[in-house]
């Protein structure tokens, strides 16, 4: 039996036995079917249950078929309207096009040619419906992997989104907060599922290396967008690559084709660009680390994900997510954590975010066995009793830049329990450009 059209229709025919036979054609082929007997009858059937396209006759007592069409184009303009009449009435034909009817069928209708203008102008309702049906399930996917708390309903509906398409997309927010992890999810999704997902980090990369990494070089190794494909290019830290490198890559992008270096011939863009900045896009653009036509072309998309410490209510289901993980890898079964842990873990303002929770989790199942009680996790989380109650250093002496540097890189320290590669992450900065700092204010340890 042949899948019945997913739609609501509304046939409209004063004729008593011709409407119940139609009726009854229309029901084995569509999914509902409603009838009324004149245009009053429609409207009033309308109001309580709107469908999705109307058939109706044009002679009908009370309100005819063209009066119904001017209502329904006045009322409700997106539900098309196919006229049911002898093709010999000219002057309401004529009529009928003034009104913008979507389509014609003899009256009584061959049944074959009154379906296919029903399929023909349903068409785009029933896409319309599988786009808003697959956005659910993307959205709900999306939720089901970062979680149901209110501050990740909106990063999760732009994932479904991103999903969707294949236009440019940047990802915002602290280190750690799992900016690559949401971009391969959106691409394994999504439409460019099937191709590769190529990842390149920007940090500390000179121009000469940036661009040897992306174009790759005439009869040598490959760059990354050729490797990507027809899939996807994440680039991490976009924002750490030279000016002159993300100049050319603005107009990679916008034109779709690139150059490997010592080569004329163009080369097409087939992957969908990615990319990822630690921190604030318009602030990185505003400061001058994020050059302004690739800003423009990828604020296409932006998703910015929020810190750990913004969602208590996600981090013991996370945590207790990356334990079981870290267990099945060890074959430790029946690794999870107490009562007491929970607060413990909920209270704790995770200046690393995911990545920190989830390198505390894998520690714990490797080291502590499978009951995961608060005193396991204190050993685990040194400063933590730092983090909460030390107070902040002294204020700088004064607002000269080198003073303020310095007091930063104090107050990340202090916040990490002076650990150099979370107070790195913490600043939002590189380690090996951190530790230049330390290095540069007599701070080195």
């Amino acid at each position: 039996m042949a899948e019945l059209l997913p739609i609501n229709l509304l046939y409209v025919e004063d004729e008593r036995e011709l409407r119940e036979a139609v009726a009854l054609f229309l029901e084995m082929n569509c999914a509902t079917v409603q009838s009324a007997a004149d245009g009053v009858e429609a409207l009033e059937k309308i109001a309580l249950s709107r469908p999705d396209v109307v058939v109706t006759d044009i002679r009908m007592p009370r309100l005819d078929g063209l009066a119904l069409t001017a209502r329904l184009k006045s009322d409700y303009p997106d539900i098309p309207v196919i006229i049911s009449t002898a093709f010999t009435e000219v002057d309401y034909l004529l009529r009928a096009i003034e009104l913008g009817v979507s389509g014609y069928v003899r009256k009584p209708p061959e049944y074959a040619a009154l379906l296919g203008a029903i399929i023909k102008c349903a068409e785009p309702v029933i896409q319309r419906r599988q786009i808003e049906s697959l956005h659910n399930l993307l959205g709900d996917a999306f939720l089901g992997q970062l979680g149901e708390s209110e501050s990740l309903v909106l990063p999760a509906r732009l994932a479904a989104r991103a999903a969707e398409n294949s236009y440019s997309l940047l990802i915002e927010g602290e280190a750690g907060t799992g900016k690559s992890y949401l971009a391969g999810k959106i691409h394994s999704l999504g439409r460019r599922s099937r191709g590769p997902f190529v990842v390149m980090n920007g940090g500390e990369l000179s121009a000469e290396q940036a661009e040897l990494e992306l174009f790759g070089r005439k009869g040598r190794e490959l760059g990354r967008l050729s490797v990507a494909a027809a899939g996807t290019i994440l680039i991490q830290q976009v924002d750490k690559i030279p000016l002159s490198v993300q100049e050319k890559l603005a107009r990679i992008i916008q034109d779709r084709h690139y150059y490997r270096i010592g080569t004329a011939e163009p080369q097409p863009l087939e992957a969908r660009v990615m990319a990822t900045i630690r921190g604030d896009a318009v602030v990185a653009h505003r400061e001058g680390r994020l050059g302004e036509a690739l800003f423009y072309l990828l604020s296409e998309q932006v998703i910015t994900l929020p810190p750990l410490r913004q969602l208590p209510d996600e981090i013991p289901r996370l945590a207790s997510l990356f334990l079981r993980e870290a267990a099945d890898d060890l074959y430790r079964c029946g690794a999870h954590l107490t009562e007491d842990a929970l607060p413990l873990i909920a209270g704790y303002p995770w200046p690393g975010n995911i990545r920190q929770l989830k390198n505390v989790m894998r520690r714990a199942a490797l080291y502590r066995g499978q009951r995961i009680d608060s005193e396991c996790l204190r050993p685990l989380l040194p400063s933590m009793t730092d983090v909460v109650s030390q107070a902040h250093p002294p204020a700088p002496p004064s607002l000269l830049f080198d003073d303020m540097e310095q007091w930063l890189i104090c107050e990340a320290l202090n916040r990490t329990g002076g650990r150099k590669m979370q107070a790195a992450e913490l600043l939002g900065i590189d380690y090996k450009r951190f530790k230049r700092k330390l290095e540069k204010h007599g701070m080195e340890i």
